[in-house]
C-alpha cells in the first residue's frame, strides 16, 4: 500500500514539474504587446495575431534538446484566447509539419482571461514526442546540418472558427555526430 502510495506521488511531482517547466514560462500580459526588436521577425498577421519564433542558439550539437521560443501577441479587435504551451502547437520543419503527441500537460490550466500576448513559449523539440500531421508513425527527425522551423498556432473565440496563424521561419544548424565533440 505504501509503495503505490510513494510511486503516485511521484508520478504527481513528475507530471507537476513537467507542467512547471514546459508550460509554465510562458509569460502573459494584458494590456501591452510586445514589439519587435531589430532583426527580429514576425509571422504574417491574421485578423491581427502574428506568432514571433527565436532560437536562444543558432547551432545545436548532435544529441543536443534544441528549443526555441515563441510568442503570440493580438492586435486585432476580437478578444480571442490565445495559447500557452507547446503541445498547443504544430511545428514544421523543412516543410513537414508535426503535431505533438508525447507527454503533455495533463494538469494544465483552463483558458483563462482573454489575453492580448503571451511570450516565452518554450517548444523542445523532442524526437519522439512531435509525429508528422499525415502520418503518425513518422516522427520528427532533426538532419544533421541547416533545418528551418516554423510553427503554428490556433487562437480561438469562445464561438467560431480557429484561427490559424503561422510563425516567422527560423533556421536552426545541427552538427553531425563527429563535429559535436
Amino acid at each position: 500500500m505504501k509503495r503505490i502510495v510513494v510511486v503516485g506521488g511521484v508520478c504527481l511531482v513528475v507530471l507537476v514539474g513537467f507542467w512547471a517547466i514546459g508550460c509554465g514560462s510562458a509569460k502573459t500580459g494584458a494590456a501591452k504587446t510586445p514589439a519587435a526588436q531589430a532583426g527580429e521577425e514576425w509571422g504574417k498577421p491574421v485578423e491581427g495575431v502574428q506568432v514571433r519564433l527565436r532560437a536562444d542558439k543558432k547551432v545545436w550539437k548532435a544529441g543536443e534538446l534544441p528549443i526555441v521560443k515563441a510568442d503570440v501577441r493580438n492586435t486585432g479587435q476580437r478578444e480571442l484566447y490565445l495559447p500557452y504551451c507547446y503541445f498547443q502547437a504544430e511545428v514544421e520543419v523543412d516543410g513537414s509539419s508535426y503535431r505533438h503527441t508525447g507527454p503533455s500537460n495533463i494538469l494544465r490550466p483552463d483558458h483563462g482571461p482573454y489575453v492580448r500576448h503571451r511570450e516565452d513559449i518554450e517548444i523542445y523539440l523532442y524526437l519522439r514526442s512531435w509525429t508528422a500531421v499525415n502520418n503518425l508513425r513518422q516522427e520528427l527527425r532533426l538532419k544533421p546540418g541547416r533545418n528551418m522551423i516554423r510553427v503554428a498556432f490556433y487562437a480561438e473565440p469562445d464561438n467560431g472558427q480557429r484561427i490559424r496563424v503561422v510563425s516567422n521561419p527560423v533556421e536552426i544548424q545541427i552538427l553531425p555526430a563527429t563535429q559535436a565533440h
